[in-house]
């Protein structure tokens, strides 16, 4: 537990000052905004709505980024059922971690683009690549560290070592994979939450602004819940998803259903993506521009 800077109180585990201090410090527009109440249905009808505005330059920008990830993951997937893939894990892994400067391009687009406009895009067609994608990809990166510390943890108690010990009883599980999907979704529950809560340094990256997990915290304690329920919903339609082509497309290739699947998927990601844009805009870049204009006012009288 840390000590506040200021007053020697405490202030928490994500905070360098305590509440009363922090309090003092913001404008009232700064205090408005902290404490404005964001609903996960709001967020999600914001989300489908920005994306319908912005439609015909997203789809633009983004068809290049879409098509080499979706060629990425087919790629990893023909490794993973050849004879030379079974079993090795490592190196589907390091493949998949290829489509990451890709999703960084999918995920600034969208950023951007609900931010600033679509004015604000370097090339609506084709991938580029600037300081701004490789800050916003060494939050990525770190954030990613913060969540695999509470994933990891829990696929292993969940699975991997029961697993283990099932094996040596020889026992084995006719649902293994589906209990492992199940696994994965558990685990994934926690890494939402603190997506929602550290992720507004995404949307500040995109848009060439300071910002830290810290301040995220803070500036989503009123709406934290909110946040991780609509990704959450967005987190179960992709498994929904993935289970009815499954389940209604079973005798179809499977190079073709991963297709499909990783197709319906695109959208599902674009909105939770945005989720974490209007978030920022609403909890972050409104009271700063209000304060803003409360300051010019200021000086102006």
């Amino acid at each position: 537990m840390a000590t506040c800077t200021s007053c020697g109180r405490r202030a928490g585990f994500f905070s360098e000052v305590c509440d009363i201090c922090r309090d003092k410090r913001l404008t009232p527009n700064q205090r408005e905004a902290a404490g404005r109440q964001l609903s996960s249905r709001w967020l999600l009808r914001e989300a489908v709505a920005q994306i319908c505005r912005h439609r015909a330059a997203l789809l633009l920008a983004l068809v290049l980024p879409a098509l080499f990830v979706l060629g990425i993951r087919l790629s990893q997937l023909a490794y993973v059922l050849s004879e030379e893939g079974s079993g090795d894990m490592l190196i589907s892994i390091l493949i998949s971690l290829v489509e990451l400067p890709f999703y960084v391009m999918f995920a600034t687009i969208c950023h951007r683009t609900v931010l600033l406009g679509s004015d604000s895009l370097a090339n609506r067609w084709g991938i580029f690549w600037s300081i701004r994608e490789t800050k916003f990809l060494g939050w990525l990166l770190l954030l990613s560290v913060v969540y695999a510390a509470v994933w990891t943890p829990l696929y292993w108690g969940l699975y991997v070592i029961p697993a283990a010990h099932l094996a040596t009883l020889d026992f084995h599980l006719s649902y293994g994979l589906m209990w492992m999907s199940t696994v994965l979704l558990i685990a994934a529950v926690p890494a939402t939450y603190l997506n929602g809560r550290l992720g507004l340094v995404l949307p500040a990256a995109a848009v060439g602004n300071r910002f830290n997990p810290i301040r995220s915290w803070r500036s989503t304690a009123a709406n934290g819940r909110a946040i991780f329920l609509a990704l959450l919903i967005l987190l179960l339609a992709t498994k929904i998803i993935g289970r009815l082509l499954s389940y209604l497309l079973p005798d179809i290739n499977v190079f073709i259903r991963a297709f499909l699947r990783d197709l319906l998927y695109f959208p599902l990601v674009a909105v939770g993506v945005v989720i974490i844009t209007i978030a920022y805009r609403e909890l972050v870049q409104s009271a700063e521009g209000d304060a803003a204009t409360e300051s010019g006012h200021q000086e102006s009288d």
